[in-house]
């Protein structure tokens, strides 16, 4: 059931058990309240992702100057690219967001190497 249905005033399955005993109490659930505060956060973390590789991916240049950075502060190190976020495979999210860890300017690897 959603929260909504569960919790509604006046046809919820709240308020139907207190039609029945006036003293039922409703709490909710903290376990959902908790998943909903990481599913929107992992939202905006995905969102942010998909805006970044969708601005080096659509330009040749801006793409070439992230390969072109990479191999200026770190040479003879491995180009590191971005992957697309999946939409239907978590597994893939998590291996495009790893992607992004690898990156050492991205990661903040840089500042402590290049300071």
């Amino acid at each position: 059931m959603e929260p909504l249905t569960m919790s509604g005033g006046y046809s919820g399955l709240q308020s139907r058990i207190q039609s029945h005993n006036e003293k039922a109490l409703y709490v909710h659930c903290h376990a959902h309240c908790l998943n909903l505060v990481l599913v929107e956060s992992a939202k905006i973390k995905s969102a942010l992702f998909e805006s970044l590789h969708t601005f080096l991916a659509r330009s040749p240049k801006r793409h070439a100057a992230f390969v072109k950075l990479q191999q200026t502060m770190y040479p003879g190190q491995r180009v590191c690219e971005l992957k697309r976020l999946s939409d239907t495979r978590w597994a893939g999210r998590e291996d495009a967001l790893r992607s992004l860890k690898k990156v050492p300017f991205c990661s903040g690897k840089a500042s402590s190497e290049h300071g």
